[in-house]
């Protein structure tokens, strides 16, 4: 194992000097006396460091040899005062393994943290066989449960969600104007819907709703028992809503008498009759949302995304479980980075489509167009040839983004001036980056080529069909044939009449510049567009993107972003790249550019990241635990982390991937909603002050948490069990060891820092295990497994670890 020695101490009667050699330290070390004249040396603060050593002599004609009187505390070594005048000391640095380290790097970039299943294996395996595995998405075998989607049928169908009680109060709505049949509703003490008595009057819906017992909202009055339909008896209740949005006390209401045991578990269950032409969302639940029990409770989100019937909760919760169970980590990464990349927000493609619809339904085709477009990304990445102009042209015809940027209304017809906002981000922030190759006429006539392109509604046939007419088809019983009745798909769609038909001259006279080097300085990257006509128009925006792709400018900006992303945060934009002093991070971005321009097709995604992962940079300590997780990272990492497959098939950690209130808690990061173009920054200053580390500390000790009250920091759906993953991993004789537990915690947490690093964290871990929540000391060896205490101390002192400063960084 390599060692490394650092500078020669010399102690004395008040003297320390250090001798220079030729690995010498970054950080400087110190040398003090203690009160009764013993050394008291500072070691460094580097990383990786499995072992420190003290060596020392009285006489530097003798050897050093390895002193064994000093004594060891964290980054502070103590030692016996010498016999001698003087006393020679050196410090010898035993690091992690070069492919412990790599491990560690691989699970933290390629992937996003290691589960204690991964880390075995990729310790077993070796961390380039995991990289050739990742990289290849294609050919790992997966079937995530999330992904099922179900049809939908019409007929009655069961609902049943148990949960603890907020309220007594029963709220039943639906959230479009309407109605929908409801049977056999009720309210029982437990979990089995079918076990005790009915605790709902009036369940059944066999007789008229009595208004002593029901309270009617303003836009629920219409609600009454009917005939026309029931699952049971004779009859069922016609939900009637005459207006959107109804919810809380605007709906139909009862009171539980005798009142409900507040936190007490129970169950709600009934049967509904469902229409596939009606895509109203039905809620019964209890005030204060302890059980919510949803129409749409046995789907899972890909069902409801694909059918349309999904929201932003949907479509977050499917991304971000994707995230903790993938076996295809690199590919969720990439997602997750391009998505972030080409930025859209939700908000604004619900604004879009309210003007359209009512109820929810705006917010449905706003969840529904992102994810269509998350899912063509997924498809073009697990290409193996996938290229940059690929993905940029995907996120071009995107109707999140031609909404977002607002080429949807964009008008280059005659006295039309066309809208600038795509053009300008499509340089700024998706090719060339900021000031980087054009001028604000460049920016003017470019956003004559993206008039016309624009949404709309039209036949499911036509959906790949740019040119495609609006879809005339009703839904059944609609009035008239205004856009909200009509049945179909929204999709890209290019309204030629709209198009500037002109000539267009972008860059002109422009060549690269010359710190781009061969072969790229001098060339000219003039686009000359000719004039087009008619549906030829939509031609304009194709050879923009062609010609924008494989610039230069773009290969240098999405290199360094990428390099951001996968090595540390400290790369730049505008390297010389003709400077012999070249840094380090400018010749790796070079040998990105490299890949980027000599592959066949240029641009392959692959090339790029095989150049990153096969560098020194990557593969030693500059890109060890150098970033800051964003919440999304942090929030994934941590579920992940404590997650191990059970024999019975089901994990120590489970989510259902409903982590959004947490991360926007941590500092407003919503996925798929970021108003700003620039996306969420990769950087660690932007995530980390006073308030968003406490918001860390409150979301691991809701997920490690068996307490209600503190799991709501988590969601309540997110949770980890510590002590499960004690019985999975260690023998059963160190269950009650104290050391031993907090070593091992140490080690699936901390995997790319070494054991003398982290000495003071096992003091701490140690120390928090053999003390009692009063306070005093309490020999964690004494409490049994299954006990208040046991359960306590090990998921405390989980959290603890979670929640210092080394598991925020990767």
């Amino acid at each position: 194992m390599l060692r490394k020695r650092l500078p020669l101490i010399c102690f004395g009667s008040l003297l320390a000097s250090f001798l220079c050699l030729a690995q010498q330290s970054p950080v400087t070390n110190t040398i003090g006396l203690g009160p009764n004249g013993e050394p008291i040396l500072s070691l460094p603060l580097e990383p990786g460091i499995e072992e420190f050593t003290i060596l020392s002599t009285p006489d530097l004609t003798q050897p050093f040899a390895t002193n064994t009187q000093g004594q060891l505390y964290g980054y502070t070594w103590t030692g016996a005062k010498p016999a001698g005048k003087s006393e020679f000391y050196n410090i010898q640095l035993t690091p992690l393994s070069s492919n412990a380290v790599l491990t560690a790097t691989v699970l933290n970039r390629l992937a996003y943290g290691p589960t204690p299943d991964e880390l075995a294996r990729v310790l077993q395996m070796g961390p380039q066989a995991f990289i050739d595995e990742q990289m290849a998405p294609e050919l790992i075998h997966e079937w995530l449960p999330v992904d099922e989607v179900k049809e939908i049928s019409e007929g009655w169908t069961f609902v049943s969600v148990s949960g603890p009680a907020s309220s007594s109060r029963v709220y039943i709505s639906i959230d479009q104007e309407g109605h929908m049949f409801i049977d056999d509703l009720k309210v029982v003490r437990g979990t089995s819907p079918d076990a005790g008595p009915n605790l709902l009057k009036q369940g059944d819906f066999e007789l008229p709703l009595d208004t002593n017992v029901w309270v009617f909202g303003e836009d629920f009055t219409g609600s009454h028992v009917s005939t026309e339909k029931a699952r049971s008896g004779a009859s069922s209740l016609k939900l009637v809503a005459s207006d959107d949005g109804g919810g809380g006390a605007n709906s139909l209401n009862q009171i539980i008498t005798p009142a409900l045991v507040n936190n007490a578990t129970y169950n709600i269950s009934y049967w509904y009759w469902r229409d596939t032409n009606v895509q109203q969302r039905l809620t019964i639940r209890l005030s204060g949302s302890g059980i919510v029990a949803e129409n749409t409770a046995e789907y899972t989100p890909a069902t409801m995304l694909a059918h349309g019937l999904g929201t932003a909760t949907h479509l977050q919760q499917w991304h971000t479980t994707h995230a903790i169970e993938s076996k295809r980590q690199l590919l969720e990464t990439l997602l997750q980075f391009w998505d972030n990349h080409f930025v859209t927000q939700y908000d604004k493609s619900v604004e879009y489509f309210d003007q359209y619809y009512g109820g929810n339904f705006d917010s449905r085709l706003a969840a529904l167009i992102e994810y269509r477009e998350i899912q063509k990304w997924r498809e073009a990445l697990l290409r193996p040839g996938c290229t940059f102009h690929d993905l940029l042209k995907i996120s071009a015809e995107s109707p999140a983004m031609i909404i977002y940027l607002d080429t949807v209304n964009s008008k280059g017809n005659g006295s039309n001036v066309a809208n600038e906002n795509y053009a300008r981000e499509l340089l700024e922030l998706f090719t060339f980056g900021v000031d980087n190759g054009y001028d604000q006429n460049d920016i003017v006539t470019m956003s004559r080529a993206w008039t016309g392109w624009s949404v709309n509604i039209v036949d499911a046939t036509n959906y790949n069909n740019p040119f495609a007419a609006r879809t005339t088809v009703r839904l059944p019983g609609a009035p008239d044939g205004a856009i909200a009745n009509l049945k179909g798909v929204w999709t890209f769609n290019f309204k030629s009449a709209n198009h500037n038909t002109a000539a267009k001259l972008i860059f002109p006279g422009k060549t690269v510049p010359a710190r781009f080097g061969a072969p790229y300085a001098g060339r000219s990257y003039e686009l000359s567009i000719p004039a087009r006509t008619g549906t030829n128009g939509i031609v304009d925006g194709y050879q923009v993107l062609q010609h924008l792709a494989d610039q230069p400018f773009t290969q240098e900006y999405i290199s360094v972003k990428l390099c951001r992303l996968f090595v540390h945060d400290h790369f730049e934009h505008g390297y010389d790249f003709t400077d012999p002093n070249l840094s380090a991070e400018g010749k790796l971005v070079r040998e990105c550019m490299r890949a980027w321009e000599n592959g066949s097709p240029k641009g392959q995604i692959r090339d790029v990241l095989r150049v990153i992962f096969n560098s020194e940079m990557f593969r030693t300590q500059a890109a060890s635990m150098q970033k800051v997780k964003t919440p999304f990272e942090f929030v994934v990492s941590a579920v992940r982390a404590l997650r191990a497959q059970k024999a019975d098939g089901t994990y120590t950690a489970q989510s259902v991937g409903n982590l959004r209130d947490a991360m926007t808690r941590m500092g407003d990061m919503q996925l798929f909603n970021r108003p700003e173009p620039d996306g969420y920054p990769e950087t660690a200053a932007a995530w980390i002050s006073a308030g968003t580390l406490a918001e860390r500390l409150r979301f691991v000790q809701g997920l490690v948490s068996t307490e209600a009250t503190v799991r709501d920091n988590a969601g309540s759906s997110n949770s980890a069990d510590p002590v499960a993953l004690i019985q999975l991993r260690l023998p059963q004789s160190e269950w009650g060891n104290a050391e031993a537990i907090s070593r091992y915690f140490l080690s699936v947490l901390y995997p790319a820092e070494g054991r003398a690093n982290l000495d003071l964290y096992r003091r701490a871990a140690v120390k928090y295990l053999n003390t009692a929540d009063n306070g005093t000391a309490s020999p964690f060896s004494s409490l049994t497994l299954n006990s208040a205490g046991y359960q306590s101390r090990v998921r405390g002192m989980v959290a603890m670890l979670m929640t210092f400063p080394r598991f925020q960084e990767q």
